[in-house]
């Protein structure tokens, strides 16, 4: 199993996650603390995770990836959210098919809700047991 290493924001972070979007936004999250920033895969793969209070409960939110070896490191995101005290994992995408081989792993996600006219965003949650 591939494990999450909590690192700091740093240049190399940030172009790899440039990709993912809104990275002048992900870098103000993590470096004001309300985000954290992991390395997975040998570094090859980079996740940005918060967590969130929603109706008495905690959402643990992959708010940006980037990089190789998602479909490697969803047992370790499961884990981290779980030992968050995080009830539900939480991720947007406009590209769910690119995602089929790593939602896979992730028995009893589901597809939450859709938003846009243009551009439609998936929006899947799962149950941390």
């Amino acid at each position: 199993m591939e494990g999450l290493t909590p690192i700091k924001w740093n240049k190399a972070a940030k172009q790899q996650l440039r990709p993912a979007g809104a990275v002048n936004s992900l870098e103000r999250e993590v470096l004001a603390g309300r985000a954290q920033l992991w390395s997975a895969n040998n570094g090859q793969l980079l996740v940005v995770t918060g967590i969130e209070v929603y109706q008495g409960g905690t959402e643990f939110v992959i708010i940006a990836a980037a990089g190789r070896g998602l479909r490697r490191s969803a047992t370790a995101i499961h884990n981290q959210a779980k030992s968050s005290g995080a009830s539900t994992i939480r991720f947007h995408t406009f590209h769910p098919k690119r995602l089929a081989n790593t939602i896979q792993y992730w028995p009893g996600i589901y597809l939450f809700d859709t938003r846009g006219l243009f551009r439609k965003e998936y929006i899947f949650k799962l149950e941390v047991v």
